[in-house]
């Protein structure tokens, strides 16, 4: 019932606010706002499409609104102009706001927003929170996914389609710029990011942290930000004497500061052939992987920086879709390996402790969680 009051709610606004004013004309260099509220590889993962919007309208603006976890990555990405940083409610990894706060921020930034952007994507399919904002902020030309609460919001869309994710950014930002949308990676469609590392500064990193520029060496990133994407340390551990005994490949297990705990715990395990790098900043951690001869690691951000760095990578993936998610690079030198587990691939990223095993065991228990739109953590859907 609450579903379905919200839905006629938003289509009774989006009759009032999508229509685009007839006394608008697109300026030949519009001012473009990107709205990502996700994560570090999420973020990355539209570089290609952020691209495509520059090559189009060489002298636009375009602007990046992201969360302050995606922030990071924003300012590396060529193209962009602006990088805004917002507290988008209802994603996980943010400090829950009290409902009235999340309204009151979004009236805040409508009125801030209104008449300083041209033309809207919103490149979260069912984010209804950012189409709800770029509606009230009179942004005359919107465009994004066409999920329920989102549609009447938008003033074009893309219908919803499972495909990689890069592939559907290409897909909304086309709806503006007219141009083709490739099937699959291709190298003017790679993701993109930008370091100003010099060589020098490259090898003092590496002597920093112990390791010779002149022996090849494995970077392993073992980390995630949602547990159960990680792959058993002892599991870690074989893989690693396996490089070294077959290629030569000394390793450094590089982590974010909430998994130095996992990274001692692997390093413990082969300390004679592992080094273990603290947390980097992020541009240390792309100028020492630019360094490594490969790079492993599970469904992450640092994985698609290895991608947009084109060094070759191996990642390993649970619950995600690596279909959806998976390497948007060259298959040659990127590979992925998908978990065989039954519920694989879920897209959920949070479980109850009882949902594993009733996964695992029960075809039906594992569609019904498919259909019940489980990419999300359940406490974090409502924004």
């Amino acid at each position: 019932m609450k579903a379905q009051a919200r839905t006629t709610l938003f289509s009774l606004i989006g009759k009032t606010l999508s229509t685009i004013p007839h006394h608008y004309r697109r300026p030949a260099a519009p001012r473009l706002l990107v709205i990502k509220p996700d994560h570090f590889g999420d973020v990355l993962l539209t570089s290609p499409a952020i691209h495509q919007l520059r090559t189009t309208w060489p002298r636009a603006r375009i602007t990046i609104a992201v969360s302050r976890q995606g922030a990071q990555v924003a300012h590396h990405i060529p193209s962009i102009d602006e990088v805004l940083t917002v507290a988008f409610p209802g994603l996980g990894r943010e400090p829950q706001q009290p409902l009235v706060s999340r309204w009151l921020t979004l009236l805040s930034l409508a009125f801030q927003w209104r008449n300083k952007f041209d033309i809207a994507f919103l490149l979260r399919d069912d984010y209804y929170w950012g189409a709800l904002l770029t509606a009230i902020a009179g942004i005359p030309e919107r465009y994004g996914t066409a999920t329920p609460l989102c549609a009447p919001l938008l003033t074009s869309t893309v219908p919803p389609q499972r495909e990689h994710t890069t592939r559907h950014h290409l897909r909304v930002v086309a709806l503006a710029t007219a141009t083709a949308v490739p099937p699959h990676w291709s190298p003017p469609y790679a993701l993109r990011f930008t370091t100003s590392a010099s060589p020098s500064q490259a090898q003092q990193l590496l002597h920093q942290h112990r390791l010779d520029a002149k022996r090849p060496f494995l970077l392993l990133h073992p980390g995630s930000g949602s547990p159960v994407k990680l792959w058993p340390t002892a599991c870690w551990a074989i893989v690693i004497r396996h490089a070294f005994a077959r290629y030569g490949l000394h390793t450094a297990v590089v982590a974010g500061q909430q998994e130095q705990r996992l990274a001692q715990q692997i390093g413990a395990l082969a300390p004679d052939i592992v080094t273990t790098v603290p947390p980097l900043p992020l541009d240390a951690l792309a100028t020492l992987m630019q360094q490594a001869t490969v790079v492993l690691g599970v469904d992450s951000g640092p994985s698609h920086l290895a991608a947009a760095l084109d060094v070759p990578s191996i990642r390993l993936y649970g619950p995600a879709d690596v279909h959806v998610y998976g390497p948007w690079a060259d298959p040659v030198r990127h590979r992925s390996l998908q978990s065989p587990l039954l519920c694989s691939p879920c897209d959920r990223l949070f479980w109850d402790i009882l949902d594993i095993p009733l996964a695992s065991l029960c075809p039906a228990y594992h569609s019904r969680q498919r259909n019940d739109n489980p990419r999300r953590n359940p406490r974090s859907l409502q924004p």
